[in-house]
């Protein structure tokens, strides 16, 4: 039976998880702005008469700037998030990716992601391929567990 605690706990998760939804969405549409405006700069800088060293540099500059918000946004989340190349490698995880799965960067790039997968997830395979086909690129949730979890 559940009691009203546990109710009142449970609610109180949900409200503070929506609420971080919320938060990382308008975040993110921060980021796609400044995207927005990184491409309107480089479009400018292509029709402009300025050398093309100085639109290297500046364009180089731009994209640091944003690669750092883009890396502190990502590393300030309480989500675990990683992000792989086309062929699976782990190319970045945060801090937080870490500690779900109890592993750290070492101990994860020696094991299958797949390992650890819940496998009711295990046909993301299937969607991921399709998906990189169609549009370049695939993004998903998966339930993870972590190393010291028995299934």
């Amino acid at each position: 039976m559940i009691n009203s605690v546990t109710i009142a706990v449970s609610l109180t998760a949900l409200i503070i998880i929506v609420w971080l939804i919320t938060r990382l969405n308008r975040i993110n549409k921060s980021i796609n702005e400044k995207n927005k405006q990184f491409e309107e700069l480089k479009l400018s800088f292509r029709g402009s008469a300025a050398s093309s060293e100085n639109q290297v540099h500046i364009g180089n500059q731009i994209n640091s700037k944003s690669d750092n918000l883009h890396r502190l946004l990502i590393d300030s989340a309480f989500d675990g998030i990683s992000y792989y190349d086309n062929e699976g490698n782990l190319k970045y995880a945060n801090p937080a990716f870490y500690s779900m799965i109890g592993m750290d960067s070492s101990s994860y790039n020696s094991i299958s992601p797949s390992e650890i997968i819940h496998p009711d997830d295990h046909n993301y395979l299937i969607e991921k391929a399709g998906a990189l086909s169609e549009r370049g690129f695939y993004e998903t949730q998966l339930r993870m567990r972590h190393l010291d979890a028995i299934i």
